[in-house]
């Protein structure tokens, strides 16, 4: 269990021991944001405002993520594509000599 302190308002979690430093580190990310507005404008709504701004952030690196994943998959495709016509290439160079001696 964490309990998480953020504006005035105790939050507890369930969590494992490993998720523990996540989720201080999204509480402390959370907390940083709030501190640059204005003190006036720290409140509840700020706080959503954050907390959306946090998430848009995360699926926008998701995406990228997921691109840069398919990106790198076609250009292994490439690679190996390569790499297979020249060990064929290399073997039937290796087959001809054989052949003819």
């Amino acid at each position: 269990m964490i309990e998480i302190n953020t504006m005035g308002h105790r939050f507890k979690f369930q969590c494992e021991d490993d998720e523990r430093k996540r989720l201080e580190a999204a509480a402390e990310m959370i907390e940083q944001k709030m501190l640059e507005l204005p003190k006036a404008n720290r409140n509840e709504r700020s706080l959503l405002m954050v907390a959306i701004n946090i998430a848009y952030d995360f699926i926008q690196l998701k995406e990228e993520a997921h691109h840069n994943s398919e990106d790198m998959k076609s250009k292994i495709d490439a690679i190996h594509t390569i790499l297979t016509s020249a060990i064929e290439a290399q073997s039937h160079s290796e087959e001809s000599k054989t052949s003819v001696n």
